[in-house]
């Protein structure tokens, strides 16, 4: 039986750490837009197989942070994705800031 970690050792084998932070997510386009703290929005593809798009740059007090798709509800708004751990919150959210601020821009 296969395990999850199988398709983990594939993408990453043989590969050194920037190859395989790209083969776990790339960011496919980012358009820019400011309009208070926002910077734009992301699409990004995940395990090459898992493309969230409405990903928010957004600009604080402490730096720029990401803001997950959401949708609202009675109460408010709820978060549909998100990242379960602070490394890679902390490695997209630096992959979406280079590509905002290098990257190939995507007309709207």
């Amino acid at each position: 039986m296969a395990h999850w970690t199988d398709p983990l050792k594939q993408l990453t084998e043989g590969r050194d750490e920037a190859e395989a932070t790209k083969a776990f997510v790339q960011v496919l386009s980012f358009v820019p837009e400011y309009k208070g703290q926002l910077r734009g929005h992301a699409t990004l593809k995940f395990f090459d197989c898992l493309v969230v798009k409405g990903i928010r740059l957004l600009e604080g007090a402490k730096g720029p942070y990401l803001g997950m798709p959401e949708r609202q509800t009675a109460n408010g708004f709820e978060a549909i994705t998100f990242l379960t751990t602070p490394e890679m919150r902390e490695m997209v959210t630096g992959l979406v800031k280079d590509f905002a601020r290098y990257g190939q821009r995507v007309p709207r």
